[in-house]
């Protein structure tokens, strides 16, 4: 297998070969966590902007979204893990939008199949790309550079899918002592970094197709 990591706002062309989307903090663990609270599915929207115009066409809809870690203005509910985790989704259909994440599948989203990961399905994502022979991780990064989270997680899921040895616990406790953490905190996203690095909470897959994120029973 071939597993090759990039940076998503640094790339502008990719093969089509399996991507991973990575956004540790905060998207590609808070959408694992609304689909596992019952949503339908996720709409990832490019700016608030068309979120709301979506979520206005769409019954049992629910907006949820930040700028620069900030809750949007009028949205349900922040991008945030914490956030997602106590609010009951059975049935909704949640709209997301966010500074890294949904701006990096909007470029790769004609590029093959694209699973959405991070610790908190990591697992059962890995068990899913076993059968290809190359995946390509991308990273979202942030507006002003490399997401230090975002590399820790990408080269735990490249040394897992080669079926190289690490260690789980040490991976995390980078990531807690990490620049990204730091900066969470700073914007008020403290209660999210537990559920953040809490590794295998969802059991299942998520993949972007059809402007949809579904889970993968």
């Amino acid at each position: 297998m071939k597993v090759s990591i990039v940076e998503g706002r640094r790339t502008s062309e990719y093969s089509k070969s399996p991507k991973v989307l990575v956004d540790v903090y905060r998207s590609t663990t808070t959408i694992p966590l609304i689909l596992n609270s019952g949503a339908k599915y996720v709409i990832p929207a490019l700016t608030s902007a068309e979120a709301r115009s979506v979520a206005s066409e769409i019954k049992n809809s629910v907006t949820v979204g930040e700028k620069y870690g900030i809750k949007v203005p009028g949205f349900d509910l922040n991008n945030s893990p914490f956030d997602v985790s106590r609010y009951d989704f059975s049935g909704k259909i949640a709209i997301i939008t966010s500074t890294n994440g949904t701006k990096v599948l909007r470029k790769i989203q004609d590029t093959g199949d694209i699973f959405i990961a991070s610790f908190v399905n990591m697992s059962a994502t890995l068990e899913l790309l076993q059968d290809f022979e190359d995946v390509q991780i991308v990273l979202s990064g942030r507006p002003d550079g490399s997401a230090d989270e975002d590399i820790a997680f990408g080269e735990a899921l490249r040394m897992s899918l080669l079926g190289e040895p690490y260690d789980m616990e040490k991976i995390i406790n980078r990531v807690r002592r990490g620049r990204g953490t730091k900066r969470l905190i700073m914007i008020g996203g403290r209660r999210d970094i537990s559920l953040s690095l809490s590794p295998d909470i969802v059991d299942f897959p998520c993949k972007y197709e059809n402007g949809k994120i579904i889970k993968i029973s």
